[in-house]
């Protein structure tokens, strides 16, 4: 009886153990909806570290200025693959086709994206004209001189 007890709940265990392995479809698919949700503890359960810490740059994007990003992911395509560890994935975002990365780490499949890739131009710093250096007039010259 302990015996049976005992292969009873060593098969539990391993089949609780056992997660669920996503395609580099579904990891994609699910990824970019709980980004769409701003779900971003679930985004990140899909992602490398490389990827957790896009993530977290996002949300704190975001909540900084909710309206300077948009997610209106509309496709995800089918990833592809390069070689058994690495594979590629086009998505729409607000009607601007952009690919994402996806690596397999310890036998699973997650985006392995950057703060670059998922704010594309509006990440990057905007560039601030200088202002043109005027050259102080002989009487603030000499104003300043008197001082």
């Amino acid at each position: 009886m302990l015996k049976r007890f005992s292969l009873v709940a060593l098969v539990a265990i391993m089949l609780a153990s056992c997660g669920k392995s996503y395609t580099p479809k579904e990891v994609a698919d699910n990824f970019f909806k709980a980004l769409q949700a701003k779900n971003y503890d679930e985004a990140g359960k899909f992602a490398t570290p490389t990827g957790v810490t896009a993530v977290g740059q996002l949300k704190d994007f975001l909540n900084a200025d909710p309206t300077s990003v948009k997610l209106n992911i509309t496709t995800i395509a089918e990833p592809v693959l390069e070689g058994d560890t690495a594979a590629t994935v086009a998505y729409t975002n607000e009607g601007v086709e952009k690919t994402a990365r996806l690596k397999k780490i310890d036998g699973a499949w997650l985006m392995d994206v950057t703060i670059e890739d998922l704010l594309g131009d509006a990440g990057e710093p905007v560039e601030t004209p200088m202002e043109p250096v005027v050259e102080p007039t002989a009487d603030a010259k000499a104003d300043t001189a008197k001082k």
